[in-house]
């Protein structure tokens, strides 16, 4: 009984060390949660910022559940959130007629962020059912200026872009644009 008592103790050790090393390999992640959840708690108001983050945040474990962290990491960079939707839409379908357009245009028309938090929430699960990552330090930041209401708009227009793959356009465009600005300097 000791012998087994001991394995067990081992065990849980392990284990507890494992979840260390997993917890550790968040960059920190885990104490800005503690913070902004603490803020909660105490019953005070969180800024923005920190609203942004705890979503952000939050949508992403969400998002992880069920994969291995190390082999589908559903943190990609540069996959901006009307991107990610779009490639939920069944091949050879219409995006603009699609279930998945009508999801992604209630999220967009939500009027505050809790709205859109809630919206998020069943988009998120649709894309960790198609294991379709998304860029989360985008969505925070898009997060953080959507609960500006004179610029929710711009926001909406990116997401809109990256759905109907203008996006790239844009960029091309910008990019143009500096480097004639560039030449006439």
């Amino acid at each position: 009984m000791a012998e087994f008592n001991d394995q067990r103790k081992s065990s849980q050790s392990n284990a507890r060390k494992s979840a260390k090393r997993r917890w550790k390999n968040t960059g920190g992640v885990a104490g800005a949660l503690g913070n902004i959840i603490s803020k909660f708690s105490e019953g005070i108001e969180p800024s923005k910022a920190e609203w942004a983050a705890y979503l952000s945040l939050t949508l992403y474990a969400l998002h992880q559940q069920g994969h291995d962290i190390e082999k589908e990491n559903m943190q990609r960079d540069g996959v901006g959130l009307g991107t990610a939707v779009r490639r939920l839409v069944p091949e050879g379908e219409a995006e603009e007629n699609s279930s998945i357009f009508s999801r992604f245009q209630t999220l967009a028309t939500s009027s505050d962020i809790k709205e859109l938090a809630h919206h998020l929430r069943g988009i998120i699960q649709l894309l960790n059912q198609g294991k379709i990552g998304l860029d989360y330090v985008k969505l925070s930041e898009d997060l953080y200026r959507y609960q500006f209401e004179d610029s929710r708009n711009g926001v909406r227009l990116k997401w809109g872009r990256q759905y109907f793959g203008g996006i790239k356009k844009e960029e091309n465009e910008e990019q143009d644009h500096s480097e004639n600005s560039k030449k006439s300097e």
